[in-house]
């Protein structure tokens, strides 16, 4: 459950960016140097990543 919601959260965040970048006419929108120093978990990708060992099935 924890990968599924974690995979939603992700899918929202690039939607989101996604929006940001198109109502500044396709541009990226850089993240401010505030942010990135605020910002001290990693992103949804990065957590699904490293869940992705421990929902292997064991052998």
């Amino acid at each position: 459950m924890l990968a599924a919601v974690l995979e939603k959260l992700h899918q929202q965040e690039q939607r989101q960016v996604a929006a940001v970048t198109a109502a500044h006419g396709g541009v990226p929108v850089a993240e401010s140097p505030v942010s990135r120093l605020l910002a001290s978990h990693p992103d949804y990708y990065t957590r699904l990543h490293h869940l992705q060992a421990y929902l292997q099935p064991q052998r």
